[in-house]
């Protein structure tokens, strides 16, 4: 029996958990450790901050702050740390549009012992009700989330139709939440609540939230906003729900049983294993100065920059004729907004006969934006997986949120054979979005994930 008197700074779980682990590396067999707790008082000693497992370390400085253990004598019970974390992955793709024979070969190629989330995107062409019910035949018991989408991203990178699936098993926990976008004000902060409880109940494992939300609601800056608000140290990363471009542009959400629109699913998950988010887009700022003087953030609608029509501003800084304005020029050519040191795309979806223009992304009135040129995207997401391997190690599964646009500007371009093999290369599982969240911001023309990282992992 390990027994330690220690400062009153080092009754922090989390710090007191790292040592630990500490103890689990040196000893790869495993061990057993009963502890007992009692405080002392050291006059002036300071309170470190410490980075939880399954935490980056990019992550030191805006780590959730330590969970305090009341001021009494803590007992705990022996406990068995695993020497080496796993992560169990199982993936399933089918294209067929029948909902009863597509769950079966779903659940056929997803079944393990224990799963703990299932995560799936499928076409929009579906009787989503029928889907719905068979879904919840099949993993009723196992939380399950999942959306609508206009393409989806696995192991054989971009595809198309049908539904692309994975289970996870192993040391890692979901918790999803339902969220009616017309009652964003009541229930984000009752689902912050419930989330600050599961942190406090296990201070060990690194945690981060999953979003995913309908890509016609309109409502993401309100969503993340609020989440951000209330769960300001916990990275969030998300996509917006798609559809079918052409024939049925509805988007929707799968969670507790069924399909809705006009709500979102937030995801709580949690794990021992180390976890890194990732934000990267093609584009960075031309280092010109537009600013928004008139607009309707409801809407999206930009009517003026600097003081003059937004299209015709837009326009000279492109250097395109006004008539000349399409998808083409707005895929090459979106506004960037810069802050704390970092750049968020802002897409243009259309030019409107008053000359302004509708974004996918909220401005508001004083935003300072400039316009965007390209970069080489296949440099830009090799980097970006590149970085994230180097801080958490061999990476076993990326859940990624890629934006519509750069699809639809891969395949225009002829880039998507190589886009697909990066994203196979680096273990990318996810969805074709309407608009991407990265912790309290929403976004577009952006890949937004999280990749977690190995030590064990069986596919």
């Amino acid at each position: 029996m390990v027994r330690r008197s220690i400062t009153s700074w080092l009754l922090n779980t989390q710090v007191l958990m790292n040592l630990l682990v500490n103890t689990r590396d040196a000893m790869p067999d495993g061990i057993t450790l009963n502890i007992a707790i009692e405080r002392v008082g050291i006059e002036g000693a300071s309170e470190p901050r410490h980075v939880p497992t399954g935490r980056s370390r990019s992550q030191t400085q805006s780590a959730r702050p330590s969970t305090k253990i009341p001021d009494l004598e803590l007992s705990h019970p022996p406990w068995h740390m695993k020497p080496h974390p796993t992560l169990k992955i199982r993936h399933a793709r089918t294209t067929s549009l029948n909902a009863s024979d597509a769950v079966s070969e779903l659940r056929s190629l997803l079944e393990q012992d224990q799963s703990r989330l299932i995560l799936f995107f499928c076409s929009a062409d579906y009787d989503l009700v029928a889907l719905a019910s068979e879904l919840n035949s099949a993993f009723g018991s196992i939380p399950t989330v999942g959306c609508t989408a206009a393409g989806q991203l696995g192991p054989e990178g971009f595809t198309s139709g049908g539904i692309t699936a994975i289970s996870l098993a192993g040391d890692i926990t979901a918790h999803p939440f339902a969220v009616d976008l017309a009652t964003l004000k009541t229930r984000v902060p009752a689902v912050a609540h419930d989330t600050k409880r599961l942190i406090a109940d296990h201070p060990a494992l690194g945690s981060f939230g999953l979003l995913l939300v309908d890509g016609l609601s309109l409502k993401e800056e309100q969503l993340t906003s609020l989440l951000y608000r209330h769960l300001p140290h916990l990275p969030v990363v998300g996509g917006s729900a798609s559809g079918h471009l052409a024939i049925n542009p509805a988007t929707h959400v799968y969670v507790d049983g069924a399909f809705r629109s006009g709500s979102a699913v937030f995801t709580l998950l949690q794990t021992q294993l180390p976890f890194q988010p990732i934000k990267f887009a093609h584009f960075t700022s031309s280092g010109d100065t537009l600013v928004v003087t008139r607009s309707d953030p409801d809407t999206r609608v930009v009517y003026e920059i600097n003081g003059r029509p937004s299209a015709e501003v837009y326009a000279e800084h492109v250097n395109v004729a006004i008539d000349k304005l399409d998808t083409a020029v707005f895929s090459m050519h979106p506004l960037i907004l810069e802050m704390g040191g970092d750049q968020y795309v802002r897409a243009i979806s259309s030019v409107n006969p008053d000359q302004s223009l509708t974004l996918y992304c909220v401005v508001e009135d004083g935003v300072v934006l400039s316009t965007g040129r390209a970069l080489d995207p296949t440099a830009t997401a090799r980097s970006a997986f590149q970085r994230a391997a180097n801080l958490i190690g061999d990476v076993g599964l990326v859940i990624g949120c890629d934006c519509i646009s750069r699809r639809l500007q891969f395949e225009a371009s002829g880039m998507m054979p190589v886009m697909s093999e990066i994203m196979k290369a680096n273990q990318v599982f996810g969805f074709s979005t309407y608009g991407e969240q990265y912790d309290g911001l929403h976004m577009n023309q952006t890949f937004t994930g999280v990749a977690i990282g190995i030590d064990h992992a069986t596919r």
